[in-house]
């Protein structure tokens, strides 16, 4: 039995068992440099079945609500809809939360109608969308990493997309914000990653619109994420043809911003770090660069493997790179007061690693 505050329990060792699809795709396709066949689609297919593995082995635990937020929010949810029926009582349990955030100087209104939904899931059901979320994320990033390199006229070879993967596997936060429901960070990087993906897809000019909607809406449940947003107008608008896209996305950005740091100043939670405390400041600093240590590695190991820079087209993946870098850092700011746990660091840690090093790298073997 599992819950929430027992993430470290219930996560053991789960970190590390997503390593094995991944490792074992990418030793499976490592032979064929003897005289073992093994095409891609065998590969993939021993991925795909591993991922489904992985899934049902997280599927059918059985978890418990935690005590950090959960307990509360459950018992508003159930009490709500019971006076008030499923609808009414939804509408009145987002208003509560909304009076709730402006009172502790959160600006999240897209939070406010998720917890409003979410609690209203059996603790199984629940941690199991969790998780579909988390798969959700990473498919969504390796497809807008796919676009990418399509656009750029870039072939990488058929270790890139695993090194990738574990890449992104390797970001421990990531599996720390598995075991809260009530965290933001998972929600926000959902739609951050479904976003770029739209953003990347050119087929339809409608979906750098849906693109922006999803940026805004990652912003609306954790503010940071408001610079993907910000940054998304600053591409639009030096695009020369989305001037209305960047006019929209650079507004939306700036509200949202002068919002949240309305709310902020003011905030019972908020206000006491408005302090600049260097020491908070440096602890936040470390905290990163320890979360940052495996990905670099692994990132390390795919240069060491034989993947080296391709500057032929850099500059169709150059102004999301810069994108995701931008954003990332700025996220990492944002929290730099804030003396940041483990579970904070996933969204700067992803989006700094994904535009960091897949763009610019191309398998030559």
């Amino acid at each position: 039995m599992n819950s929430a505050d027992g993430h470290g329990n219930a996560c053991s060792g789960f970190d590390t068992l997503t390593f094995v699809p991944a490792w074992c795709y990418v030793k499976f396709m490592s032979a064929r440099r003897s005289n073992y066949p093994a095409p891609a689609i065998f590969g993939s297919i021993l991925l795909g079945l591993l991922g489904l593995l992985l899934i049902l082995v997280y599927g059918v635990r059985t978890w418990e609500w935690g005590f950090m937020d959960d307990l509360q929010f459950v018992a508003r949810s159930k009490n709500l809809t019971g006076r008030f029926g499923l609808w009414r009582g939804i509408l009145e349990n987002t208003r509560e939360h909304l009076r709730g955030d402006r009172a502790w100087g959160l600006f999240r209104p897209s939070f406010s109608l998720y917890s409003s939904t979410v609690y209203l899931l059996s603790p199984n059901l629940a941690y199991f969308t969790r998780f579909l979320t988390f798969i959700g994320m990473i498919a969504f990033a390796l497809l807008a990493v796919s676009k990418l390199l399509h656009k750029a006229a870039l072939k990488p070879g058929r270790h890139f997309y695993s090194f990738l993967l574990m890449t992104i596997l390797s970001i421990h936060p990531l599996y720390d914000t598995l075991g809260f429901i009530s965290l933001q960070e998972y929600s926000g990087l959902f739609l951050a990653m479904f976003g770029l993906f739209l953003f990347t897809d050119e087929r339809h000019a409608s979906n750098a619109w849906y693109a922006a909607g999803c940026f805004l809406l990652a912003a609306l449940f954790k503010t940071p994420f408001v610079w993907l947003l910000l940054g998304a107008g600053i591409m639009a608008v030096f695009s020369r043809q989305k001037i209305a896209l960047g006019i929209f996305c650079s507004v939306s950005a700036a509200a949202t911003i002068g919002v949240a740091a309305s709310f902020a100043k003011s905030g019972l939670y908020t206000a006491h770090f408005n302090e600049f405390r260097l020491s908070t400041v440096m602890i936040t600093i470390l905290s990163f660069f320890k979360q940052t240590m495996i990905p670099v590695l692994v990132c390390a190991s795919a240069v060491f493997f034989g993947w080296r820079s391709k500057k032929r087209n850099f500059h169709v993946s150059a102004p999301y790179s810069a994108l995701l870098l931008g954003a990332g850092s700025m996220y990492l700011a944002n929290l730099l007061p804030w003396g940041s746990p483990s579970y904070h660091m996933g969204p700067p840690i992803f989006l700094m690693i994904l535009g960091g090093w897949p763009f610019p790298w191309r398998r030559q073997l």
